[in-house]
């Protein structure tokens, strides 16, 4: 994802975050305890074990590389349309994620079960409770990690992972960051469970519409190309033959 397209995605989601909506951090707590254990709990069995709390918090850090990765690897390699659909993937769940904000904004975990929150979560609650406020505010550039349900780190993690995956020496770290990514989102305190698969759920509905959509603008291009003259190249041939 190219940086315009983040800062697009940044004041969309700031938009959204002014909905009068109310907060619903008490229904996805109940939610979560209805079929899995408290954040709390999670949070809490985690924080003796300071290397696995060091290393998952590293990786839940380390989604733009896999973000990254996934958009130069294949582009290197001349697979075009791999950066193509994650650029895609990414833009339409951006959209719909902060859809889903504005009529579900949460904050954290942290306010329904009282664990002391980070710097960078406190930072996050007293953005979106300032622009709740409905008071004149500018748009920040640097100010994106607002959104609890659904979880757009899950979202990107997933939709990072498939562009790598046809690559062997890719598979085990791909595998390792996308599933430490999913499960870092709760043990750091940062979102409900229900988050994750909300992000799950996003991924899923996106996809095959991405899908979709380059086929109907890549192939007519394909196929126009194709009415040139025997022998030649068709342009674009390296995008829609993969």
């Amino acid at each position: 994802m190219d940086c315009g397209t983040d800062r697009d995605l940044n004041v969309l989601i700031q938009i959204c975050g002014k909905s009068p909506a109310p907060l619903v951090d008490s229904q996805l707590a109940r939610m979560d305890q209805a079929f899995s254990p408290s954040v709390l709990s999670i949070v809490e069995w985690v924080r003796p074990f300071r290397a696995l709390r060091i290393a998952l918090l590293l990786t839940y850090d380390s989604f733009p590389l896999l973000v990254l990765l996934a958009a130069m690897v294949p582009t290197l390699q001349g697979r075009y349309r791999y950066s193509y659909r994650l650029l895609w993937e990414v833009t339409m769940a951006g959209v719909v994620t902060a859809a889903m904000f504005a009529l579900w904004p949460a904050v954290g975990p942290w306010v329904v079960y009282g664990f002391k929150p980070t710097p960078d979560q406190a930072a996050a609650q007293n953005f979106l409770l300032a622009l709740k406020s409905h008071h004149p505010m500018a748009v920040s550039n640097d100010v994106a990690a607002i959104v609890s349900f659904p979880s757009f780190h899950v979202v990107l993690a997933l939709f990072s992972a498939p562009p790598l995956w046809q690559y062997r020496l890719f598979r085990p770290v791909v595998a390792f960051l996308t599933l430490g990514i999913c499960v870092s989102t709760v043990t750091t305190g940062w979102h409900y469970v229900v988050d994750v698969l909300g992000g799950l759920a996003v991924t899923a509905a996106i996809y095959p519409l991405a899908n979709r959509f380059l086929d109907f603008v890549l192939t007519p291009r394909s196929a126009s190309s194709s009415l040139g003259e025997v022998g030649s190249k068709p342009a674009g041939d390296e995008v829609t033959s993969l």
